[in-house]
């Protein structure tokens, strides 16, 4: 049984929610958690550059001028790398640069990550009766307008049944929205601040014990 810090959005109050999760390790394992994040950063990586060879490069393939008697330096073709828009000689090519992670040791990075954060101060709060009534940003900020919230790098896990938080929040800096299906090792460290309302928190609960 942990002992969460939250806040209720109808009586404007803080206090503590006790929630019992089952499937978290004694201590995190700050190796896999360091293990998971290099993996989610070079799977994401889209590894699309590329530049053309001498090969590749289209010119005419005649000799510029003769071998000798010019007085100049001996060349082949206008294809050369030391040439304006010749080739190039050892040139980036498309590549795939995601890693293999064995499932075991990603849900466990999962779990640590998610205990990490419920034993910082203030690492994550409980949002009660959190409900947005439409997508403008200036609604969703009058609601998170705390000091603490708006002056660190804040995470706000959020479900469907919440409200369109998403559009709200999308280009507020220091804030960043997402469901709860979608979060990884990598969000929760890479945050400061975590805010979860009450439905994502039951919903991810089942997560952390299936997982």
């Amino acid at each position: 049984m942990k002992q969460l810090n939250s806040y209720d959005f109808e009586t404007k109050t803080t206090g503590t929610l006790e929630a019992d999760f089952r499937n978290l390790p004694e201590k995190p394992h700050f190796d896999l958690m360091h293990q998971a994040v290099i993996v989610t950063r070079n799977n994401a990586r889209a590894g699309t550059a590329c530049a053309k060879t001498r090969s590749e490069v289209k010119f005419s393939t005649k000799k510029p001028w003769r071998q000798k008697g010019t007085g100049r330096a001996r060349v082949g073709s206008r294809r050369s790398p030391i040439w304006v828009k010749g080739g190039v000689t050892f040139p980036p090519r498309p590549r795939d640069f995601s890693v293999s992670f064995p499932k075991k040791q990603r849900k466990l990075a999962f779990r640590s990550a998610f205990l990490m954060a419920t034993e910082k101060e203030n690492g994550l709060i409980v949002l009660k009766n959190f409900q947005v009534s439409d997508m403008k940003t200036k609604t969703v900020l009058n609601l998170l307008n705390k000091e603490e919230w708006s002056k660190r790098k804040t995470l706000v896990i959020y479900d469907e049944s919440n409200g369109p938080i998403y559009y709200g929040l999308r280009n507020v800096q220091r804030f960043t929205p997402m469901q709860w299906q979608s979060v990884c090792t990598l969000d929760f460290v890479s945050h400061d601040c975590i805010l979860i309302t009450e439905e994502a928190l039951n919903c991810l609960k089942e997560r952390l014990e299936n997982a």
